[in-house]
Parts: C-alpha cells; sequence; structure tokens
C-alpha cells in the first residue's frame, strides 16, 4: 500500500520541522562555542594587561623608592616620612643642593574612591588605582587626597582570593635587617592621614630624631585583577608582581612630620 498526498505532506512536514529544529541546535551550539572562545580570549587578554599593569607599577614605585634619601645630608630626618601598608612618602634630594625642595617629597597611594571613571566602567567591584601625588607649594608633604595625583596603575585590588570581601595584601611591607615587618609590632598605629591606609611604622622605627632607622627595606606587592570572571572557574583570575627595594637611606633635614 502506498502513503496518500495528505499523508506525505505531513511526513515532509515533520521531517522539515525537526531538520529545522536540529538546524537551530547545532547553530546555537556553534554560536555558543563561539561566545565562550571570544570571552576566554578576551579574559586572556585582560589577564596579560593585568599583569603588564602591576609590573609597570611595581618598576615605577622600586625606582623612585630606591633613591629615597639620596644625597641629602646631615642625619637629622629620615628618607622616609610615612610608611603605611597602602600609602608611602618619602624625600630624595633631586638637584643636589643637599635639601628638600618643592617637588622632591614624593607619596604613592592606593586612593580610598570607587568614583574615578577607570573604576567605574570597569565591572570588578574591588578595584582601586595608584596614584602619584608630588609636593608642591601648600603642601609640602604631599598628603594623599583621593582623586589628587597623577594615576600610575589601576586595576589593584590587593585580594588574595575572591573570598576577600577587602584588600588583605599589604602594597608596602617595610623590614629591619632580620626581615620582620616593622608595621606589625605591637602598638603599631594607623597612617595619619586615614584609616584606610592601614598600619604605620612608628616614627621612631622610621628614623625620627634622635633613633636610627630601622626599616632596611621595603616590599612592594601589586595585585591585579580581570574585569570579568573566568568563565570556567566563576573567579576573577589575578595578577600578583612583588619587589623588595632597599633605599638609598641618605638623611635629608628642614621638614618635620605633623
Amino acid at each position: 500500500m502506498t502513503a496518500s498526498p495528505p499523508d506525505r505532506a505531513g511526513s515532509t512536514l515533520v521531517v522539515a520541522t525537526i531538520a529545522v529544529l536540529l538546524s537551530g541546535l547545532c547553530a546555537g551550539s556553534l554560536y555558543e562555542v563561539y561566545v565562550r572562545g571570544e570571552k576566554s580570549v578576551e579574559l586572556g587578554m585582560e589577564l596579560a594587561e593585568a599583569n603588564q599593569n602591576a609590573r609597570s607599577g611595581v618598576d615605577l614605585v622600586a625606582r623612585e623608592l630606591r633613591s629615597a634619601g639620596y644625597g641629602v645630608h646631615p642625619a637629622t630626618q629620615p628618607s622616609i616620612l610615612v610608611g603605611s601598608q597602602y600609602r608611602v612618602t618619602f624625600a630624595l634630594d633631586r638637584n643636589g643642593n643637599n635639601r628638600i625642595d618643592r617637588g622632591e617629597v614624593i607619596t604613592y597611594f592606593l586612593d580610598p574612591s570607587t568614583g574615578d571613571p577607570l573604576v567605574t566602567t570597569n565591572p570588578n567591584p574591588f578595584d582601586f588605582v595608584l596614584r602619584r601625588e608630588v609636593s608642591a607649594d601648600g603642601d609640602p608633604l604631599a598628603n594623599p587626597v583621593s582623586g589628587h595625583g597623577e594615576i600610575v596603575a589601576f586595576g589593584l585590588t590587593q585580594r588574595s582570593r575572591d573570598t576577600a570581601a577587602s584588600r588583605d595584601v599589604p602594597l608596602f611591607s617595610y623590614r629591619d635587617s632580620e626581615g620582620a615587618a616593622l608595621e606589625l609590632k605591637p602598638g603599631s598605629e594607623s597612617d595619619p592621614v586615614g584609616i584606610f591606609f592601614g598600619k604605620t611604622v612608628s616614627r621612631g622605627d622610621l628614623g625620627f630624631p634622635p633613633s636610627s632607622p630601622r626599616v632596611k627595606s621595603v616590599h612592594v606587592s601589586m595585585v591585579t585583577e580581570t574585569k570579568q570572571r573566568n568563565l570556567e572557574s566563576g573567579h576573577y583570575d589575578r595578577a600578583t608582581v612583588t619587589t623588595s627595594v632597599e633605599p638609598c637611606g641618605g638623611p635629608w633635614s628642614g621638614m618635620e612630620v605633623p
């Protein structure tokens, strides 16, 4: 027996419908693979950018911090004026006149504000920027002010893991000759400008008179993260760049920290 024309038409319609559905599923799968591939490439580029950003920031800070206290005499005050976990202020005699002039006190600090355009356009909610402030008339100590100063690095989160609700990796750690972190000594206080900058090395350990400085090296650690979460792990990929710097240690004179 043969199928009647209406039966053949119905069978053809069913076959065509199945073919369309299968084609749609295949196209959807291929598109999903394509999108995931593009996302993976984008995340790889973001991680590379985060790593390069951290490396450039560390190199810049280390280069200047290594010269802290250069060429200044006599030994009446230290080269590092404030040493906090997320802020450092130091002096160096750029023009070699044996005193600290305008532009020769430098502060690097993690900006506590998340309102900068570089931050607000980043989907990662833990993002901060690193700023560089230079002393000027009316601000001889280059005090850190949110939104002021040159941005030298962005994408810094200073988190060790995704479960960290806030920064838990110090940007700066000040070590004595035995490698102990001076900012973590019992009785350490908060940065004089604000608690955001974390614990601070005491004035005596920094070398304010009549003591001699105990800071022998400064460990710099920058942690940056990608803007988007990793599709596979669900976490932010992060890059960590660290270095240890031994400041010149030359003392300086003519300025007092309040």
